[in-house]
């Protein structure tokens, strides 16, 4: 009897031990998955708001990057006279809105300092702390018409709790197009007087025969064409009148000039020969403004006047 009491007592022992061993178990996967879960969603947000933060790093490149141009631009022609170093200058634009120290009204709010404050304050709310920093930025023409804004940043992204962390750099091209920004090379030249905004010519061609219809309103608008023997418009800012590949050139409508009271010279009217006081041989062209425009010899074949001149 003793016995038999004894083996029922071993097999209820030893369930019992088998019941608590599952029951451990089970509470311990339990725990385990609801502290992978917790990790693995703190680990998808984090990377979200990093995903995030690239989307709205392209966005503010192309504004403030833009906006450094246009304030460059400005500061220039308020100036009146040509900047120093465009590229030095432009950086220090575009990361904390000032040429030499001078605050430009035109970044005020949009610059890359003021936009990395603002999402270290959203990290903040999302106890996340954030870190970044701008490791280079740099401004180059890749056309005539347009500027490569190339910009490349250290991240790192660390949760409040230690329970994940993101160290990685993020390199970003934005295409900045000049269309519409004044050319500074013409308010230098007259003084504050004249203005004249960068907009592509129409006019594939522009004389016909003795016809020079298109070479005419080409010249009222002092419209610009691409030009490899022309400076191209960062090296405009800087007064640099040199060849360039992806130069500009417009041609000087000079009645403009003398409407403001400004003395005209007889001289080539392509714009940065002009400004820079060239001094080369010059032709009259027939059937347009005979008694001021003149184009070098350089140029009469770009604009169709070899066999229309005096």
């Amino acid at each position: 009897m003793v016995g038999k009491r004894g083996f029922f007592y071993t097999i209820v022992t030893v369930l019992l031990i088998l019941l608590l061993l599952v029951v451990l178990n089970f509470k311990f996967e339990h725990g385990t998955t609801q502290s992978e879960r917790g990790v693995k969603a703190r680990v998808v947000s984090m990377n979200r708001f990093l995903k995030d933060l690239e989307d709205d790093l392209s966005r503010v490149s192309y504004i403030t990057g833009y906006r450094a141009l246009v304030g460059l631009v400005d500061y220039v022609i308020e100036r009146g006279e040509y900047i120093d170093d465009v590229q030095t200058r432009l950086v220090e634009i575009f990361e904390n809105g000032t040429v030499g120290g001078e605050q430009l009204q035109v970044l005020e709010n949009h610059t890359f300092g003021e936009w990395v404050t603002r999402v270290q304050s959203i990290a903040n709310s999302y106890a996340i702390n954030l870190s970044v920093t701008l490791n280079s930025v740099e401004f180059r023409m890749v056309s005539p018409w347009s500027i490569d804004l190339s910009i490349n940043i250290s991240v790192l992204l660390l949760d409040s709790k230690g329970i994940a962390s993101w160290n990685t750099s993020i390199a970003q091209t934005t295409s900045l197009s000049i269309l519409g920004l004044e050319d500074p090379v013409y308010p230098i030249m007259s003084y504050g007087r004249v203005f004249n905004t960068i907009n592509i010519t129409p006019y594939s061609y522009f004389v016909n025969g003795t016809n020079t219809t298109n070479l005419k309103r080409h010249i009222n608008h002092s419209y610009y064409i691409a030009s490899s023997v022309a400076p191209n418009f960062l090296m405009r800012l800087e007064g640099n009148f040199t060849a360039s590949e992806y130069g500009i050139e417009s041609l000087v409508y000079l009645p403009e000039f003398s409407a403001q009271g400004l003395v005209t010279y007889e001289r080539s009217c392509v714009d940065y020969l002009y400004a820079n006081a060239s001094t080369r041989a010059v032709h009259i062209i027939n059937n347009t403004y005979e008694d001021w425009f003149r184009l070098d010899t350089e140029h009469l074949a770009v604009y169709q006047c070899e066999d229309i001149t005096k």
